[in-house]
């Protein structure tokens, strides 16, 4: 799994617990997907150094933390619910169940919540880099404004998917 990937699974950890009235420290236990502890804390030293989180509690030894607890800055907040645009790649890894509908031999059959997974992600990136650009406030809304009723459409979503990742490199 890349260290963009990581990023968004475990800053999306430490915003899940951000309410938490003591600093949270995850462990390989607390996610879905196997990631280790010295991924943890590798990944969780990049977060702090571009203020996603803020390191609370541990030892610092040697440049690196260990046994640390931390807390999610408002800017790591504003980035999980899509507000702010961190200086480091991170990649909100969705977990989606797929559904399968039709008949037992294959025939008639779809897979998918009709093509709208990859789209929405890459609007998302693509919203992002709106922000990040050198746009008048105005032209940054109208261009936000295209996207959002590109991602309403049925059928210009599911045209655009394979377009839109092709074009980001995915």
């Amino acid at each position: 799994m890349k260290d963009t990937e990581l990023r968004g699974i475990i800053l999306q950890k430490y915003y899940e617990h951000r309410r938490d009235l003591i600093p949270f420290k995850p462990m390989p236990k607390d996610f879905d997907i196997q990631i280790s502890e010295e991924d943890i804390l590798f990944i969780s030293q990049q977060l702090d150094e571009n203020n996603l989180i803020k390191w609370i509690g541990g030892q610092y030894v040697n440049g690196d933390y260990y046994f640390a607890e931390a807390k999610i800055t408002a800017f790591g907040i504003d980035v999980v619910e899509g507000e702010a645009t961190p200086d480091i790649k991170v990649t909100f890894v969705e977990n989606k169940t797929i559904n399968f509908h039709g008949s037992v031999n294959g025939e008639n059959l779809q897979i998918g919540d009709n093509n709208q997974i990859a789209v929405t992600q890459h609007i998302t990136e693509i919203q992002r880099a709106i922000e990040k650009s050198n746009g008048t406030p105005e032209q940054k809304e109208e261009a936000k404004g295209v996207l959002q009723r590109l991602s309403e459409h049925p059928l210009l979503v599911s045209i655009a998917g394979g377009v839109i990742g092709k074009a980001l490199g995915n």
